[in-house]
């Protein structure tokens, strides 16, 4: 007797991946903002993706040739007013204004501490 089994390996995949977001207890990335000379206030939004929203959140920056931020912080925003905080939304400051064109990059982590 024999069985003949057909596998979609890309479906599979794409199952195990789908899974593999679900269960992670951490979430981290970067975003980056550009100076444009005169703007000294960035704020960005970043879905953390992770299944609970009870975490803790860090963020920090790379060194700017123009000057070091002057506070930078993150919280968690409830975008679509459904009772989840889905959004990171990183704020960042400089004293002087990165110049034109200089990228920065902010790198951020979220941790899951309750379920």
């Amino acid at each position: 007797m024999s069985i003949n089994v057909n596998i979609d390996v890309g479906k599979l995949a794409e199952l195990v991946e789908e899974r593999l977001k679900r269960d992670r207890k951490v979430a981290s990335g970067y975003v980056e903002v550009t100076g444009d000379g005169s703007t000294t206030k960035f704020e960005v939004r970043v879905k953390h993706g992770l299944k609970s929203d009870k975490l803790v959140v860090s963020v920090s920056s790379t060194r700017t040739l123009s000057s070091p931020p002057s506070y930078l912080y993150g919280y968690l925003d409830d975008e679509d007013n459904d009772g989840f905080y889905e959004t990171l939304v990183i704020c960042v400051r400089f004293d002087t204004a990165p110049s034109s064109g200089e990228k920065v990059k902010i790198f951020w982590e979220a941790k899951i501490v309750e379920e």
